[in-house]
């Protein structure tokens, strides 16, 4: 915690300056890392940015037009995406017109480059936004650049797999239906956050893996499962093969590191939301300042 404080006032001094702030931040990680609860608590810090939630536009956006498009009935309402796009398959089924079912196919593939466009649109007319968001694959990366550079400003969000069910066990425990989670639909996205590596050097944010480890966490897991994914053996065998470590797991330790590259990159494994927040804060403050790289490359993390 000292260490922290000292680094957090010697950037302090070297960046005190936030007139260079973006007009856009992006939160990114694993559904469980932390990204609504740091968003939350930087708009504390940043009054002057709103947050907007990927996953909340995303549902409100998808039901609107499935109403529109009388896929579903105008009293729909959607509780879980799954069960929305089961729903939306077998309406799709009963439908002749092939106008319909493009027009709905095109609006599904075009969110992302729609989304991120609508934020550079506010951004480039002054707003201040927290993108609370999920991010894993090319595509979706290709999406984000439609936002200006000069404007954007991308942090990754980390928690290792032990605090991701202890937080959704956490979650469940509050008895709320709509709020609950699933550790293997979770773990089955992990991976897509990530790569793997046999080497790390020490300025680059890791987190370690053994086969054993992952036995423990996925084969030992009890948390609420959800049966449109796999558990067990299988469950780990996927997050295997999605890392494309097949040949080296059993032998060797293997690091993860961010898919992408980021600004900014924090573990939220064992420091509280409000460190996370601060040191965040810190990086913005130094914001195309050389120093912020150095800044993140120190922090390492935390």
């Amino acid at each position: 915690m000292k260490k922290l404080i000292f680094i957090l006032f010697i950037f302090f001094k070297i960046c005190s300056n936030p007139s260079n702030l973006p007009s856009v931040i992006i939160l990114n990680g694993s559904p469980s890392a932390g990204k609504s609860s740091i968003a939350k608590q930087l708009q504390i810090l940043y009054p002057n940015f709103s947050i907007v939630s990927y996953d909340l536009e995303r549902v409100s956006s998808f039901v609107s037009k499935a109403k529109s498009l009388k896929l579903i009935p105008e009293n729909y309402v959607c509780t879980n995406l799954l069960v929305f796009f089961e729903d939306i398959r077998k309406s799709l089924k009963n439908i002749s017109d092939k106008k319909t079912i493009k027009e709905w196919r095109t609006f599904i593939d075009s969110f992302d480059d729609e989304f991120y466009e609508n934020i550079n649109q506010l951004a480039l007319k002054g707003k201040k936004i927290i993108v609370d968001t999920i991010i894993f694959d090319d595509k979706q990366i290709k999406s984000v650049k439609k936002i200006e550079p000069k404007n954007l400003f991308t942090v990754f969000i980390h928690a290792s797999l032990e605090k991701i069910i202890e937080r959704i066990n956490k979650r469940n425990s509050y008895n709320d239906s709509q709020e609950m989670r699933f550790a293997n639909r979770i773990l089955f996205f992990y991976p897509n956050y990530y790569k793997a590596k046999l080497e790390a050097d020490e300025l680059t944010f890791k987190d370690c893996i053994s086969l054993n480890r992952l036995e423990n966490i996925i084969l030992n897991n009890n948390s609420l499962t959800e049966t449109a994914f796999p558990t067990g053996n299988k469950l780990l065998e996927h997050f295997i093969k999605s890392l494309e470590i097949n040949d080296v797991i059993k032998n060797n330790n293997v690091f993860l590191v961010p898919k992408y590259e980021y600004d900014f990159v924090v573990d939220t494994s064992d420091i509280s939301i409000e460190e996370v927040s601060l040191a965040i804060r810190k990086a913005l403050d130094c914001f195309n300042n050389s120093e912020s790289k150095i800044y993140a490359k120190l922090k390492g993390f935390l």
